[in-house]
């Protein structure tokens, strides 16, 4: 299942492979970011916040039990054009780092092991 993702203002659009574990705990998952506007409200802080998103770009996104998201702002994730949008939950977007668990994996598939968040 695809997910899309809308930021504050259309700044952001995120493609992500899974969302979440069976047991509901936070995850990083791969994501590409496909498009994103910067500074689409006339809000200089959000150009600042999103200036570093590349389109093509593989990012690590997280949920975020406190309804905080983006990078520092806020966005829901939705279903994908395929289906009306329904509000699910908020996230966090952060690069990936150097994490073997993440690398080589292509956006339709599901790390093996799940990703634990400290």
């Amino acid at each position: 299942m695809w997910w899309g993702v809308e930021g504050h203002c259309n700044d952001v659009t995120i493609t992500l492979s899974k969302l979440k574990t069976e047991d509901d705990t936070e995850i990083a998952v791969p994501a590409i970011i496909q498009e994103y506007q910067v500074n689409a409200c006339g809000d200089k802080s959000t150009e600042q916040k999103f200036e570093n998103l590349d389109p093509g770009t593989l990012y690590g996104v997280r949920l975020h039990a406190s309804g905080k998201a983006g990078i520092g702002d806020d966005a829901i994730v939705t279903q994908s054009t395929l289906a009306p949008p329904k509000k699910i939950d908020r996230f966090v977007v952060e690069p990936v780092v150097d994490d073997p668990l993440l690398k080589n994996i292509e956006t339709t598939e599901e790390p093996e092991k799940p990703i634990e968040v400290t």
